[in-house]
């Protein structure tokens, strides 16, 4: 049976925290009905998450992974090896010592991609991507203009041993499909479909993994758009009314 880790701690916030709204002008750019960043990956590796609670590493190896297979000539990767290195430096895990496995808060991992980087990829910066309830378009901007988003879930036990998330018509969200009843999880989100309940698909465990609007609603705690050098100068994808020099002003002063 496929093994499955989680690892997101709770959300932590920070008042500095940018916000995506702040650089996309008073109105959001109209992102297309869908879009996706699947098609050129072929094999998203689990990065230990089968083992380790390493998920918002994971996460990061995963959207580096996105990010340079369309940006650069050769994508990185990351190993197992890689991403765990990355998860120890942030949280004091030891292999040798499996209580020190003790998951990571999203913020922690931003914070520690963006200062030091995995294996020299670096962000720029990240934003929150909108405070909850998070409107499809602007969660579809995110995913159209910068490649994926970075999201922290609390799952519910009712999908442990299912592979598409969604939620039944009129299901309360109690005991079994309580939000965190199974735990906190951190995925990237590299597709989106407005136009379907079941439009969104997320990377977790080394699989794709169809989740419905309505579960991102009821279970995302948290979720972040990331700015990466990779995907902006190098493919040359330049978002409408993004203003990266106010952004890069802001930043020299947090």
């Amino acid at each position: 049976m496929l093994q499955r880790k989680l690892g997101k701690l709770p959300k932590r916030t920070d008042k500095r925290t940018l916000k995506l709204s702040n650089y996309l002008g008073t109105f959001l750019p109209t992102p297309p009905k869908n879009d996706s960043w699947l098609t050129k990956v072929s094999n998203w590796p689990m990065m230990g998450n089968d083992t380790v609670g390493d998920c918002t590493c994971a996460g990061v190896g995963h959207a580096e992974q996105l990010f340079t297979t369309y940006a650069q000539d050769i994508p990185f990767v990351a190993t197992t090896a890689q991403v765990l290195a990355f998860y120890s430096a942030i949280t004091g895990y030891n292999p040798n010592d499996p209580s020190t496995d003790q998951g990571a808060a999203c913020l922690d991992v931003l914070n520690y991609w963006k200062n030091t980087g995995m294996c020299g990829h670096k962000i720029s910066a990240y934003m929150q991507a909108a405070e909850k309830p998070i409107p499809p378009n602007q969660l579809a901007d995110t995913i159209w203009l910068f490649g994926c988003a970075y999201i922290g879930i609390q799952l519910p036990v009712a999908v442990q041993n299912t592979h598409t998330w969604d939620v039944p018509v009129g299901q309360k969200l109690v005991g079994e499909w309580e939000p965190g009843s199974w735990g906190g999880h951190c995925v990237i989100i590299p597709s989106y479909d407005i136009t379907k309940s079941m439009g969104l698909n997320v990377i977790s465990w080394g699989e794709v993994i169809p989740m419905s609007w309505n579960f991102f609603n009821a279970y995302c705690e948290e979720a972040y758009t990331v700015l990466s050098p990779d995907w902006i100068e190098k493919s040359g994808v330049n978002p409408d009314n993004f203003n990266l020099a106010q952004l890069q002003e802001d930043l020299k002063v947090l």
